[in-house]
């Protein structure tokens, strides 16, 4: 028997076959579907390219939200892939147990465990992308919350730009994250060229860092997602000891384990439930 890893992001699909618990073999990567049917008949497709009809023990793989109750806005465009039962909808499509965690959180304990996080007891992993999203990972572990972790959601500007997740203004993903920047800026991301929007970016993170690390205390900050790619880490890093005076601040790095992260966190989670699963679904 063999699992199968995923993680469906905002823009991208990732799926992959793990023969044991300790590592998968190469993933397919396709664009993320607007729709969960498309979603479904695209999993359903790759599942059988990376499986080669070996049988299935269960699934397991992180999406934006694991409960499919969130705002339409945290898949791309994705009017239909909310108020919806995905767990029980992907344990229909895949004939197997299904777990299922929150995307940002499993790439955050992919990088504790083998990635920039490695070695350290306490993590706090941020992804700026087309959201922030991020998690804590308190000794091999995502830690425990009420309603997950939302660390994009933070204010950073009393009153200022409104948020297109929630609404609400001068949160900090209203000001870092890729549609907020295209919307700042008039152009994508990637075609930003301007050393001061970029200086801009690495100070408003580095504001929400602070606030973060004062209330979860980790012993390494790892940052990941693809807007971070173009962010200064060495401006973040001087920022952040600029404003952070209560302690001195953690180790900040770039996350490494690129876009499999999500992958390698589902495989560290599957390991944490060596017993067969039984229809757990955090959905």
């Amino acid at each position: 028997m063999s699992y199968l890893l995923f993680d469906i992001g905002g823009t991208n699909m990732r799926v992959a076959h793990a023969r044991t618990m300790r590592t998968f073999e190469e993933p397919v990567i396709i664009a993320t579907p607007l729709t969960v049917e498309g979603g479904m008949d695209a999993l359903r497709g790759v599942t059988r390219a990376v499986t080669h009809g070996r049988p299935l023990r269960c699934a397991i793989g992180g999406i934006p939200d694991p409960r499919g109750i969130a705002d339409p806005r945290r898949l791309p465009r994705e009017l239909h892939w909310t108020r919806r039962p995905l767990a029980r909808t992907l344990e229909r499509v895949l004939g197997v147990p299904v777990l299922l965690e929150n995307d940002s959180a499993l790439v955050g304990l992919g990088e504790a465990t083998v990635g920039a996080g490695r070695g350290a007891a306490i993590v706090m992993y941020l992804t700026v992308s087309t959201g922030v999203g991020g998690a804590r990972i308190v000794d091999g572990r995502i830690d425990r919350s009420a309603c997950g972790f939302e660390p994009g959601h933070q204010i950073v500007v009393p009153g200022g730009r409104r948020c297109v997740s929630c609404g609400a203004r001068g949160h900090l993903q209203a000001y870092i994250a890729g549609p907020a920047l295209r919307d700042i800026h008039g152009s994508d991301p990637v075609a930003i060229h301007s050393a001061r929007a970029w200086r801009d970016a690495a100070d408003v993170l580095a504001r929400g860092l602070v606030n973060s690390i004062v209330h979860w205390s980790p012993e390494v900050v790892v940052l990941g997602g693809s807007v971070m790619e173009r962010i200064p880490l060495r401006r973040v890093q001087t920022s952040l000891a600029e404003h952070l005076r209560k302690f001195p601040p953690p180790p900040v790095r770039r996350a490494t384990l690129g876009s499999v992260g999500g992958l390698h966190g589902a495989l560290a989670l599957l390991r944490q439930y060596r017993a067969p699963l039984r229809r757990v679904t955090r959905s």
